[in-house]
């Protein structure tokens, strides 16, 4: 099980974070080859961090085929786009740091990275969530027939 495969390595590397911990944050838990755990681990972590980075990409620079996309592009004024996008940039830096650890193939690194990933999610997702609340509200706002005629031409 991947709950003691991990607990095997903390006694190597003490920097890692609680299993529960992790596994609440990232379902670690669904893990299927123990055999690089720790690049497994980060690998599932730059998943989640990849999905809120493709929802904030589609926000922030719509795709020409996606109503829902420019539905919600519309919802936020230009100075939460900015906010947007420094949340991305943040992100990405994470996201691009994990990439170069494939790199390195660095146990070491792996368990820091695993560590601050945590930490650095923990703190994200906060800042995140009002970003999620305003795409929720945008979604029960009432338009008229002809402001959405103009929206999509």
């Amino acid at each position: 099980m991947v709950k003691e495969a991990y607990e095997k390595i903390k006694k190597k590397y003490s920097i890692l974070p609680d299993y529960d911990e992790v596994n609440i944050e990232f379902e670690i838990g669904s893990i299927e080859n123990e055999e690089f755990l720790l690049r497994e681990i980060r690998r599932k972590i730059g998943e989640k961090f990849s999905t809120f980075m493709d929802h904030l990409a589609r926000t922030l620079q719509p795709e020409g085929i996606s109503l829902s996309d420019f539905y919600e592009f519309r919802c936020f004024k230009k100075e939460e786009k900015t906010e947007l996008f420094l949340l991305f940039k943040e992100l990405r830096f994470q996201y691009r740091y994990f990439m170069h650890l494939d790199l390195l193939v660095d146990y070491k690194k792996e368990a820091e990275a695993i560590r601050d990933s945590l930490k650095f999610w923990k703190d994200f997702r906060k800042k995140l969530a009002p970003y999620f609340e305003t795409l929720e509200i945008c979604w029960t706002k009432e338009y008229k027939e002809k402001e959405l005629l103009e929206y999509l031409g």
